[in-house]
């Protein structure tokens, strides 16, 4: 799963096997800042939109990007350097950019 995917799949109720949850596991134990940041971001989401991302395939989570998020990335202070956040991410995936944008499609 993807940084806080994990943490949201695991806080929100039912999770689907066929869902987005398919995504690498280990991003489940990404961290506290993860799990501080998952549940701001819950939250905000009313359960259709939950249910709505939950439903979604992995490959298809890019449609929550723009909008969702864009808001993400700026309200959970990746543009001003949310360093915790950040390596809390980068410890699930290794394989992208400290980049503001790719840390925000990590949480979706």
């Amino acid at each position: 799963m993807l940084c806080l995917r994990g943490a949201i799949v695991a806080a929100a109720t039912s999770v689907s096997t066929t869902s987005a949850q398919d995504a690498p596991a280990s991003a489940v134990n990404a961290g506290s800042a993860s799990q501080t940041a998952a549940t701001q971001i819950l939250d905000k989401l009313d359960d259709a939109s939950k249910q709505r991302a939950k439903d979604s395939s992995y490959e298809g989570l890019i449609q929550f990007y723009m909008g969702w998020g864009t808001g993400i990335r700026n309200s959970i202070g990746l543009w001003r350097g949310n360093v915790a956040l950040t390596d809390s991410c980068m410890a699930a995936r290794k394989d992208v950019s400290r980049h503001p944008d790719e840390i925000c499609m990590l949480i979706i």
